[in-house]
């Protein structure tokens, strides 16, 4: 988990770090009505790219992450099935242009941005497939690949004078490029079957009917806004929405890296029972609202002088369009925790009903508002803006209500004393607005953080967040782990902690190793004291409730063999631990231990043969002393 949030959260920043860059050369070389072509181009692309891909990547990272045999049959069928929505996605682009009588360079846009979308269709197989296995590193690569590449060629191209036209074209090139490179990475990883599978398509596509609908209707009313402007206003009112818009997607990156790690891990959990999703989602649902209740505030209190510093005078009636964008990230972040949590549970209908009628809602707003701050305040963005706001946060409400479950009182608490910390933080932000964005933005920062710090947003005190830091290396962390000490956990296996585990390191580091393939999975409130240590190339399992010894031992490979060529590492031999079981001080288990449930292993023996239950043990070689 660590490992995957770090990758994301780099990629964002290194794309992040272009964004600004692109956004200080780009829409000022442009103007606003450049802007508005480029904005017809992304809305586009993003429609035309869910109707011919079904939106089959979220099921396809639910399937593979519960099932991984399934991936490259999977990953196969959903290649035939957007190879054959290219044909489809070119002939809706045809009719657009026709119905909506664009001509021109705006005709030519619209065929680049069908383009675009069929580099998207082929994109988001390879993504679900490294999400699922949790490789979130190939998605940065190819994120910060893509982004880069259209961003270097974006600003290299506006100057030497080229117009929009030719940045959308770039966007086409960046995108095929991230292709070819998303189809070689994912090789060595997961295979995929190419193979014509009329039974996985057609099962891919009735699967995928329930999401596709959740995510037509979530892409359409999340563009609908920009293509109602197109055709209500003029293109330099869009060009205003357009940068606003960048900006405020720019600012989504946390919940939605939130959101894409937490999803396996959510799939994983209720699998096993409808609690452990409930104890898995509590944490990033109060990451989340806690992180982005200052982003929100922050990014509204600057919006004025940031849309000048960045985009210049031409785009300044861009400020009231991010101002209420920016209120909008806290209600989205939590509707993204939300739906995944619904997904999980194999409950999305529900999620799909609701954007159904948020996709009547909005347009509605959308036709009424649109027109109304047009005519009166000569800017339809502010109407776009204010339709969306509107929308998420009757979204917003039935999130609530379908999370209320994960809530308690902690979470809530520590939630309120969030806000209260930001709202000391907006204080200093509008005093500290005569001295410009130079001492707004640290002073903000710095004022969140020391407030943070005196409620106890993240109390220094938090042993299950300190902990959980520390086992980041691990596949799976239940709730509330306790580490005391040093754990060092290694190996790039699977490693997997229980509910309430303490893991007691303070008189000697424990060590957790699994190799490639091999996995370690420790029950619910189990317990290791000082120095133990579990090494597996294949399998070990832990029980619930069970104790290991200081400087206990359990591995299932003797890493040697005791003939011949001793550098030859022998066949593993799982060993398993059943509840209940008490392992003594500097006792070993060796490959095929299996200790019955309830039995107890005295200090200093060594096992590597089936203990019945109930069963007390000693020695070496190991001999039974009593059973219940």
């Amino acid at each position: 988990m660590g490992a995957n949030i770090s990758a994301l959260f780099g990629s964002q920043a290194a794309t992040w770090s272009m964004t600004l860059l692109w956004a200080l050369i780009v829409p000022r070389a442009l103007g606003p009505d450049g802007m508005g072509l480029l904005v017809m181009a992304w809305s586009t692309s993003s429609l035309l790219s869910i109707v011919g891909g079904l939106s089959s990547k979220t099921l396809l990272v639910k399937e593979i992450a519960s099932n991984p045999a399934s991936g490259p049959r999977l990953l196969g069928a959903a290649m035939v099935i957007r190879t054959a929505s290219v044909v489809p996605t070119v002939a809706l682009t045809f009719a657009y242009i026709r119905l909506g009588h664009f001509h021109g360079q705006e005709a030519l846009v619209l065929y680049l941005a069908a383009l675009i979308a069929v580099s998207m269709l082929f994109l988001e197989p390879f993504q679900a497939g490294f999400q699922a296995i949790e490789r979130m590193n190939y998605i940065a690569y190819g994120e910060v690949l893509n982004k880069g590449l259209a961003t270097a060629a974006g600003i290299v191209l506006v100057l030497l004078g080229f117009d929009g036209v030719a940045l959308v074209a770039a966007m086409v090139v960046a995108g095929g490029v991230s292709v070819v490179l998303n189809s070689v990475w994912i090789g060595p990883h997961l295979r995929i079957d190419w193979r014509v599978d009329p039974a996985a398509i057609i099962s891919l596509l009735t699967r995928s009917l329930s999401y596709w609908a959740f995510a037509f209707f979530y892409t359409f009313y999340l563009w609908v806004d920009s293509t109602m402007l197109i055709l209500m206003a003029p293109q330099a009112v869009v060009g205003w929405y357009g940068v606003s818009t960048r900006l405020f997607t720019t600012l989504l990156f946390v919940p939605m890296i939130i959101a894409t790690t937490w999803l396996p891990r959510f799939a994983a959990a209720f699998s096993e029972s409808p609690a452990k999703l409930r104890a898995a989602a509590r944490m990033p649902i109060e990451l989340v609202l806690t992180i982005m209740l200052p982003v929100s505030v922050g990014a509204a209190l600057v919006a004025p002088a940031l849309i000048r510093l960045l985009y210049g005078a031409p785009f300044g009636p861009a400020a009231p369009v991010l101002v209420l964008l920016a209120i909008t990230l806290i209600p989205m972040s939590l509707n993204m925790i939300a739906y995944n949590v619904l997904v999980a549970s194999n409950r999305q209908l529900i999620w799909t009903a609701a954007l159904a009628a948020a996709c009547v809602l909005n347009p509605a707003l959308n036709f009424f508002l649109i027109q109304a701050s047009q005519a009166q305040l000569h800017n339809g963005a502010i109407g776009a803006a204010a339709s969306l706001l509107i929308t998420e946060v009757a979204i917003a409400l039935l999130a609530i209500v379908i999370v209320r479950d994960f809530l308690d009182l902690r979470i809530l608490n520590r939630i309120l004393r969030a806000a209260l910390a930001t709202a000391g933080m907006a204080l200093v932000v509008l005093t500290a607005a005569r001295f410009g964005l130079a001492v707004q933005v640290p002073a903000g920062a710095l004022s969140f953080a020391v407030l943070a710090l005196l409620l106890r947003v993240v109390p220094p005190d938090d042993l299950a967040a300190r902990s959980r830091l520390k086992l980041r290396r691990c596949k799976r962390v239940g709730a509330r782990p306790s580490v005391l000490g040093k754990v060092w956990v290694h190996g790039g296996g699977r490693i997997s902690i229980g509910d309430r585990v303490v893991l007691d390191g303070r008189d000697a580091p424990i060590e957790l190793h699994a190799e490639p393939g091999a996995e370690i999975t420790i029950g619910d409130d189990v317990r290791v004291d000082g120095g133990g240590s579990l090494e597996a190339m294949r399998s070990i399992v832990v029980g619930n409730r069970c104790h290991l010894g200081p400087f206990s031992k359990v591995i299932d490979n003797h890493f040697h063999s005791p003939r011949g060529d001793r550098t030859h590492w022998p066949s593993s031999t799982p060993v398993e631990l059943e509840e209940g079981v008490e392992i003594g001080s500097r006792a070993i288990l060796l490959p095929g231990a299996h200790v019955g449930r309830g039995s107890k292993v005295g200090p200093g023996a060594v096992i590597s043969r089936r203990i019945p239950a109930g069963a007390t043990v000693s020695g070496n070689p190991s001999r039974l002393e009593a059973t219940r």
